[in-house]
């Protein structure tokens, strides 16, 4: 119990659960909740390949009713997450590292830790969401791990850490808790999302369920975790536990609270928890309390609850309410509320919540062991209180005649406190969900609820040093239910949620107990002491006066399954009765083959005498009565009572039927025709014949009025109707509608000539133009106007890498290479080898050097000294611009910030010597800056102020080429302007250069698909792109409406001319273009009415054009405003709409109009009560339509038809109505019933005699018997005896009174049996026969009882039945007989005579005699059936062979006639011979049989080998196929005697030769003395080698050798040899092997002239150790595996065979 012990311990201190709630805080964007398995497109992965992240659900294994598998995992309870119930994910570290069941054996598992795994979403699109949170559950048990979650907005490329849901280190208590973050400034807006989970570490298991990512919301209070008691789970689970029913001595203080989180953004003001106690039963509220009003912070929670409150021991159901309020606005005012129940009752306690709401199968975890369930229950010592009885709930699955038992136990499940007595499962017990069908189970002795008896010892948690814990369950018992039968499945019904560790699933053979998260419905009923109680109601089965208290347990028998017809609602124990009621007539019209209970049967037919098909034996008019006549009220000749027409009706009409009014059900011309038809001869359907113009001329043409050749003659379109346009769908002003093009179209592409993919077909310029070249600006060839780069890019320079100018970029020499050094061949260091003076070179006399001495205002000159310094030097450098420098210095710089000429001198004085050097600079002026503007309207820029010099244009920075050598630019292209920021650049004579300030040049351009459209089309325009950096755009449409140039599609409210104007704008600068476009009115648009068959236009418009449609299909020819849809025999029903089109080729469609008009005819316009009939739907039914008939105000469903039924005089209307969605019409007639007679009763109450109760004289009455007619029979009595036998049946009378109203009387069933004996007298045993003399038409069972106690049923198959009195004296027969319909009996006497004592026989040799035979008998004796001379109690018998076997039989008879017959017997011996007794196999041996009496005798030969006969004949053969040595034995039978006998017999084996050959010697090797040989070679007999067991395998290839035994038993075998005999040409082509070396140690050289040969090697002692072919001339051998020793060696070829001998030696 140590480990079951535990985790009784670690239930109050590690897997107590917290129940979750929603923290969903807004609009889920995306959810998971783990339905069925990980979801699709997520991965799962590590970097192990098996510790991997787990899905748990109700089919995997284990399933979500397990949490951690690991040894430290045990009793770890799922998480109590939103939706558990459909799986969760788990990554369980403890298992994969440690899963032997001893906690902490780290390492000792199938994938050690640490771990490292991780699960990542597919891609998450958050486009337009700006506000986004991620919020999941998670069960979280953590030792040295981390639980981290990542966001990667690039697909997973990289990945940031999201810190506020890390979690990490050592935590204890795996509550089910919700982690919520911000995630807005990762993913809003991105739409390349993914999210990662991710598990470090070392133990023990993280559970996810229920991810979201929502929108969160602002304002929204959240109430939870409602509960009626101060109940608190964590700290203890039975302490105030909330029960779903109390019992009266143990009501609960209900202190009222929940906990109230604020999941919106903002803080809640004035937040209040009430609280109302209701008390159900009557309809008071008890108690409505609030709290004080707080303000919730954003994020916060807290707990409220308002005052206790006592409600005492009032049996009742309650109510508590919980409603949370706020002075916001709350968003989600559905989560703000709650209620939660419970009941006080006499006696019940309760934990579950009643109707079932699951079901589980308590053998899910452990099959093939006793397996119990049950709950834990808190109760208060009470010493005047017992627990009488366990209620349980069972589940669908468990089978019934299932036996349960419950118990109560100490929680530790150690200790049986009391238990109920054993209960066998009835099918009424088992629940289904929703039901609530509890099974009350009686404690063999009750249980007291005593302070001692709820007191507890502490527990031991080690059995060797005997330390305990306090027990945690004081006052609380286990009630739990078990399962008596190891393998009958089990299912316990469960309703709610269970607090952590309040449910238990045990196994007591393995002590393995589970907690279950559902309820299982185990209660409790707890009394009085003193009490006794049980069922109290005498009507129950299991009533018992005993019982003081009812307890609610009784148990009343009947059908409980709703299926069944005879359903006791009732009933809670099936007393398998159940059944179905019908007519078990397989004739019958309401036979019902499913039926076990009778009712009476219906045969259908036409009841009425005078019908021509009057059906006798009908007993259910089915209105088939025919009476021929003109049936149809429509003929002019009209019968009402006839319906059967005869062909007699006359209908007068129009009988054209080319007729408008052609009747076709006219058979008489009235002269009434009227030909409609097209009367103008001008119209494609002329009619000639035609007398009324019907509106239906057809004038073929284009009938619409947009196309270009449109007919207003025309009303039939024809198809000719055209319409110019732009029909190619290529085209930038594509019509649709256009059927001829007329050359309009405009293509949009590349217009710039220049253009490499300049496109001579383009009207329109798209921006798409490429102008191929070098895109580099920084190449020597760099093309401004390029926008493809094609490659030819080329930059010159210096390409030798020694050369101080060395152009890695360039790619063609232009032999600009420099190299730097002094080009002065005077200097102290020349360089030859330099090509460009860097200013380097040194003298001894004044030197200065610059890169360039003459430049542009203002000019900086760089000054080199190329004088050598000594210390002692002396330097002066006079500037004219008045500057000197004094002091040899290296270099200097001087800025020359005017233009004008200038000096520099330089004077050297060293160790007496002076030197001067003069260097003249030119700094020359940059002409003004230019000032540019442009023209908009014109597109030339200019230059305003007149600055001479050379010019040159940039557009975007990049010169414009060709070069513009002028002050203005033209930038009107092609295709529009060129736009973008211009610049001029002007250059003087002395290079020197200005730069213009930028001028930003924006003019849009765009095309019209089309400017003349309908006010319902949508306007579209094609803006040229503007390649200009941070240039905006803008739509002006003309009505009002500006959009940004994105949205270049706009649709008009009204009619009218309209400009659109494109401008944009960058920075202050702004260009517009404006272009006209009509937008045309369109018609009204059509309103339709409806009167019953006709369909208008209410607004009828003038100039205006109508087409009607009906689901969306044309109409042909119905252009009016009127369209009639009674078309054939019902309205036209559907859809109608209709197309308005004016002159300006603009149309409205107008809105739906549905017409669902339904239609029927009557079947008759009068008729008598008790009339029935169908009327038929006639409707046209599209889809989604429903009828409905009323018949007489009486609603039924939609059927196709309906039964009229009419038992009262009266009119009686008939409507029906059809609906589809919400439209709904009506049609309706009415039927006239005349009143009929009152029904005839009939009784049978005398003999053969049926009778009329409620006779009516003033009637015309018919009799009916078995459906049949009965001729004259009109008196209010019949008699059923027709004057031989009575017979059976249905017997009926109708009733016709002077309104011709038939009424068809009720039947009566007359069951009537009648029988006769077939001797009025017998002896005792003598069989007497019953035979039946019953005319009964139907089916039927009887019962005779034969007066002597005894009786036999049948049924009408049997027709006689035999009987054996074992009495004598006088009885009375009496036969009952029954069907469903009825009973009957019919009754007589019968005399049983004794007969004589049975003879008791003994044999008295030589006599056989009778030792109990009296006087006035007479004798009979027989043997073997043949009559003895013998006429007296004793006979002699032969001593001969003939009495041996046979029976001696005597019959005795009395003075009656009477007799009986005893016999007796003598033993059975079987005589026989077998010969032959020594053979061989496959030789017939025979058995001769010489046994007496075989005429009575039945004999049986058992031959020993498993196989035997039946003795037919004096002679049997049999065949033995293999050796025998035993007995043949015989066995002889005649009634219970038997005898047998048996003889020896010796089959011998056959000699099966086993052919081997050995060293080329073919041996027998199984060759025994006394056996003979004969061989044969290649088909040969061999006589000189017989009796051989030996021949030389060198005489042939096939050998066959016979072997006989000193049986002369034989077998023969063969065998095939490899030898080929040598042939004459074989010595001139020798076959040359040799073998080197001989003896050989590992590797033997075999060489050969001949291949290919079959090398084969043998030992000595002749077995084969190797073969194989050889195909080289010559081949290695490898010895490794050759023992030492000699070897014999054959090669053989085709032809030739070589052997000889090799040594292994080593």
């Amino acid at each position: 119990m140590k480990s079951l012990i535990a985790i009784f311990v670690s239930i109050l201190f590690c897997i107590v659960q917290q129940n979750s709630q929603a923290q969903i805080l807004g609009n889920p964007i995306y959810y998971w909740d783990f339905a069925d398995s990980i979801p699709s497109g997520w991965t799962n992965s590590g970097q192990s390949a098996l510790a991997r992240f787990e899905y748990r659900g109700p089919n995997t294994t284990p399933s979500n009713a397990v949490c951690s598998r690991g040894s430290c995992g045990s009793g770890t309870l799922p998480p109590n997450s939103l939706t558990q119930s459909n799986g969760f994910m788990i990554f369980d570290s403890n298992y994969w590292d440690d899963n032997d069941n001893q906690c902490g054996g780290l390492g000792t598992g199938q994938d050690p830790a640490p771990h490292n795994a991780w699960m990542i979403t597919n891609t998450l699109d958050f486009s337009g969401q700006t506000n986004v949170y991620i919020t999941y559950q998670q069960q979280l048990r953590s030792y040295s791990a981390s639980v981290k979650v990542y966001v990667s907005t690039n697909n997973g490329s990289t990945w940031t850490e999201i810190t506020a849901l890390t979690q990490s280190g050592i935590i204890n208590s795996p509550n089910v808790q919700w982690k919520t973050a911000n995630v807005s400034s990762w993913v809003a807006n991105q739409s390349a999302v993914k999210f990662k989970f991710q598990f470090q570490g070392t133990y023990y298991h993280w559970c996810l369920d229920d991810i979201a990512l929502y929108v969160p919301s602002y304002n929204n209070l959240e109430l939870t975790s409602p509960q009626f008691t101060n109940y608190n789970e964590l700290s203890d689970p039975f302490v105030n536990p909330m029960y779903d029913v109390y019992p009266s001595f143990m009501p609960p203080l209900v202190f009222p609270n929940a906990h109230i989180a604020n999941l919106g953004t903002y803080d809640q003001t004035n937040v209040v928890l009430n609280n109302k106690t209701i008390n159900l039963t009557t309809a008071t509220t008890i108690a409505n309390n609030n709290t004080s009003p707080i303000t919730l912070a954003s994020g916060a929670s807290i707990n409220l609850n308002t005052n206790s409150v006592n409600i005492g021991p009032v049996t009742a159901d309650y109510q508590v309410t919980y409603s949370v309020t706020q002075t916001e606005v709350d968003e989600n005012p559905a989560n703000n509320t709650d209620t939660l129940d419970f009941s006080i009752h006499p006696y019940r306690l309760q934990y579950d919540e009643g109707e079932t709401d699951n079901l589980y199968n308590v053998r899910s975890l452990q099959t093939n062991t006793i397996a119990q369930t049950g709950t834990l229950y808190y109760l208060p010592s009470n010493n005047n209180k017992k627990i009488y009885s366990i209620e349980v709930c069972i589940g669908e699955g468990t089978l019934p005649g299932t036996q349960i038992q419950g118990y109560i136990y100490i929680p530790t499940m150690d200790s049986i406190l009391a238990e109920t007595v054993p209960y066998t499962i009835n099918l009424a017990d088992i629940n289904a969900i929703g039901d609530e069908r509890m099974i009350t189970l009686p404690l063999v002795t009750p249980f007291t609820l005593s302070n001692a008896n709820l007191t507890f010892p502490d527990i031991v948690i080690d059995s060797t040093t005997m330390e305990t814990e306090p027990n945690p369950f004081q006052n609380v018992i286990a009630a739990m239910v078990r399962v008596l039968d190891n393998q009958a499945p089990f299912y316990i019904a469960r309703s709610g949620k269970a607090a952590a560790g309040t449910t238990y699933l045990h196994y007591p053979s393995s002590t393995d107990l589970y907690y279950l998260l559902r309820i299982p419905m185990v209660r409790l009923k707890i009394f009085n002491s003193g009490a006794t109680p049980g069922c109290t109601d005498p009507l129950a089965m299991n009533y018992s006066a005993s019982y003081s208290t009812d307890d609610g347990s009784c148990d009343y028998p009947g059908c409980t399954q709703s299926q069944y017809d005879n359903y006791d609602p009732t009933a809670n124990w099936d007393d398998g009765s159940c059944g179905y009621e019908g007519c078990m007539d397989p004739v019958a019209d309401n036979y019902n083959p499913t039926a076990t209970i009778m009712v009476p049967c219906e045969y259908w037919g036409c009841m009425d005498a005078t019908a021509s098909n009057f059906d006798p034996t009908a007993n259910v008019d089915d209105g088939s009565c025919l009476f021929a006549g003109c049936t149809d009220s429509l003929a002019n000749n009209y019968d009402p009572q006839a319906n059967q027409n005869d062909g007699s009706c006359i209908y007068l009409g129009c009988t054209d039927n080319a007729a408008i009014n052609f009747d076709p059900n006219a058979n008489t011309d009235d002269g009434s025709c009227i030909i409609v038809g097209c009367t103008n001869s001008n119209a494609d359907n002329y009619n000639p014949t035609a007398n009324q113009d019907d509106g239906s001329c057809i004038i073929s043409g284009c009938t619409n009025s947009n196309a270009d050749n449109y007919d207003p003659t025309a009303n039939l379109d024809d198809g000719s109707c055209y319409f110019l346009g732009c029909t190619d769908n290529n085209a930038f002003n594509y019509d649709s509608q256009a059927t001829v093009d007329d050359g309009s179209c405009l293509y949009t592409g590349c217009t710039d000539t220049n253009a490499d993919n300049f496109d001579p077909n383009a009207d329109i310029d798209d921006g798409s133009c490429i102008y191929i070249g070098c895109t580099d600006s920084l190449a020597d060839n760099f093309d401004p106007t390029a926008n493809q780069d094609d490659g030819s890019c080329f930059y010159l320079g210096c390409m030798d890498p020694n050369a101080d100018n060395y152009d890695p970029m360039a790619t063609i020499d232009d032999n600009s290479c420099l190299y730097y050094g002094c080009t002065d061949n005077t200097a102290l260091n020349y360089d030859a080898g330099a090509n460009f003076n860097d200013g380097s070179c040194v003298y001894l006399q004044a030197s200065l050097w610059a890169p360039s001495t003459n430049g542009c205002a203002p000019f900086t000159l760089n000054v080199t000294n190329q004088t050598v310094s000594f210390p002692e030097s002396q330097c002066q450098f006079i500037i004219s611009t008045g500057d000197t420098i004094n002091g040899c210095v290296p270099n200097f710089s001087v800025l020359f910030e005017q233009p004008g000429s200038y000096s520099i001198i330089y004077n050297y004085y060293y160790d007496g010597f002076l030197s001067s050097y003069t260097m003249n600079i030119n700094v020359y002026a940059k002409p003004a800056i230019p000032i540019i503007t442009s023209n908009p309207n014109t597109g030339i820029i200019s230059m305003t102020n007149g600055v001479p010099g050379t010019y040159a244009w940039y557009a975007n920075n990049a010169m414009i080429n060709p070069v513009v050598n002028a002050p203005t630019f033209n930038n009107l292209g092609p295709n529009g302007f060129y736009n973008g920021n211009f610049t001029l650049w002007v250059t003087n004579s002395n290079g020197c250069t200005s730069i213009s300030s930028s001028v930003l040049v924006l003019q849009p351009n765009f095309s019209i698909a089309d400017n003349t459209i309908c006010q319902s089309d949508t306007a579209s325009i094609a803006i040229v792109p503007i390649n200009v950096a941070g240039v905006t755009c803008t739509i002006n449409w003309g009505d009002g409406i500006i959009t940004p140039s994105s949205v270049n599609t706009h649709q008009y409210g009204l009619p009218g001319n309209y400009n659109i104007t494109v401008e944009c704008t960058k920075n202050g600068t702004t260009g517009q273009l404006t272009k006209p476009i009509t937008i045309y009115a369109l018609p009204s648009s059509p309103l339709i009415t409806y009167t019953t068959g006709t369909l208008s236009i209410q607004n009828i418009e003038a100039n205006t054009n109508y087409q009607w449609f009906e689901d969306g299909v044309a109409i042909p020819g119905q252009t009016t405003t009127q369209y009639n849809n009674f078309i054939g025999n019902q309205y036209n029903n559907g859809t109608f709409t209709i197309l308005a089109s004016n002159g300006n080729s603009c149309s409205i469609l107008s809105q739906p109009f549905v017409v669902v008009q339904p239609y029927f005819t009557t079947p008759v316009d009068s008729s008598c009560t008790s009339y029935s009939g169908m009327v038929f739907n006639q409707s046209e039914i599209i889809n989604g339509m429903t009828c409905n008939w009323n018949l007489n105000n009486i609603s039924t469903i939609s059927t196709s038809q309906a039964s009229i039924n009419y038992d009262v005089a009266g009119w009686y209307n008939i409507e029906l109505t059809c609906q589809l969605g919400s439209t709904s019409m009506s049609y309706a007639d009415s039927i006239w019933i005349t009143q009929s007679p009152t029904a005839p009763s009939l009784a049978y109450n005398a003999l053969g005699n049926v009778s009329c109760t409620n006779f009516n004289a003033t009637e015309t009455h018919l009799w009916f018997q078995n459906g049949q007619w009965i001729t004259g029979a009109t008196n209010s009595n019949f008699s059923i005896f027709d004057g031989t036998q009575y017979v059976s049946g249905w017997y009926r009378m109708n009733a016709i009174n002077n309104n011709g109203c038939l009424t068809q009387g009720d039947s009566i069933y007359v069951l009537q049996p009648e029988f006769n004996l077939s001797l009025a007298q017998a002896c005792q045993g003598d069989v007497i026969t019953m035979n039946t003399n019953n005319n009964i038409p139907d089916d039927y069972d009887c019962q005779v009882l034969w007066g002597d106690g005894q009786f036999d049923l049948f049924n009408q198959a049997t027709t006689s039945i035999d009987h054996t009195y074992n009495m004598s004296g006088t009885v009375g027969l009496t036969l009952y007989c029954q069907n469903p319909y009825g009973y009957g009996y019919f009754t007589d006497q019968f005399d049983s005579y004794a007969s004589p004592n049975m003879p008791l026989l003994a044999t008295q040799i030589p006599n056989v005699a009778c030792i109990n035979c009296g006087s006035g008998l007479s004798y009979d004796w027989t043997y073997w059936s043949n009559g003895l001379s013998s006429n007296g109690p004793s006979t002699n018998i032969d001593l001969g062979n003939n009495y041996a076997n046979g029976p001696y039989q005597l019959t005795v008879t009395n003075a009656n006639g009477c007799n009986s017959t005893s016999d007796i017997f003598w033993s059975i011996i079987p005589v026989f011979t077998v010969s032959p007794t020594e053979a061989c196999p496959n030789s017939p041996v025979t058995l001769t049989n010489n046994t007496d009496g075989m005429d009575w005798l039945q004999c049986q030969i058992n031959w020993g080998d498993g196989f035997g006969d039946v003795i037919s004949d004096v002679n049997t053969l049999h065949t033995y196929v293999s050796g025998y040595s035993g007995d043949v034995q015989v066995t002889c039978y005649y009634d219970v005697e038997q005898g047998e006998n048996a003889q020896w017999i010796n089959i011998h084996d056959v000699p099966t030769p086993v052919l081997e050959e050995i060293n080329e010697i073919i041996y027998i090797t199984n060759f025994e003395p006394g056996w003979q040989s004969q061989w044969t070679i290649d088909n040969v007999a061999q006589p000189l080698y017989n009796n051989l067991s030996n021949l030389s395998a060198n005489l042939g290839n096939d050998y066959s050798v016979i072997t006989t035994n000193s049986w002369g038993c034989s077998d023969s075998s063969s065998i095939t040899t490899d030898y080929i005999a040598p042939h004459v040409d074989e010595w001139n082509l020798p076959l040359s092997v040799d073998l080197f070396p001989n003896p050989a140690s590992d590797l033997i050289q075999i060489n050969c002239n001949h291949t290919p040969a079959t090398l084969e090697i043998w030992s000595a002692q002749g077995q084969l150790i190797r073969k194989m072919n050889i195909t080289s001339e010559q081949t290695t051998l490898e010895l490794f595996d050759f023992s030492n020793g000699l070897y014999n060696f054959t090669l053989r070829t085709t032809e030739q065979i070589f052997s000889a001998q090799f040594v292994v030696s080593r």
